[in-house]
């Protein structure tokens, strides 16, 4: 995850402990995730074992690629989670 051009100059110990506050700010129930002070406070920490382990995470976009068949009308790819967005306009 970490970008290639870095040539390995970061701390693999740092990165992991972002990974994991970013999973737990995405969980899927809201009342799992962290108040922005204690995510400051686990940025700040430098013992990552410490954390909570994340839940399931409130999103995913995951693709699953199907057979090839030309004369079916199945989609290349599937996307199994959904959203709904409300677009809201002044009168």
């Amino acid at each position: 995850l970490a970008d290639e051009r870095m040539n390995g100059s970061f701390n693999s110990d740092e990165v992991h402990k972002c990974i994991r506050v970013g999973l737990l700010c995405v969980q899927e129930n809201p009342d799992d995730r962290p108040l922005m002070s204690q995510v400051l406070l686990m940025l700040a920490s430098t013992d990552a074992t410490s954390l909570p382990t994340p839940k399931q995470p409130g999103f995913a976009a995951r693709r699953v690629l199907m057979e090839t068949d030309t004369s079916s009308t199945k989609p290349d790819c599937s996307i199994f989670d959904s959203a709904t967005i409300t677009m809201l306009e002044g009168r």
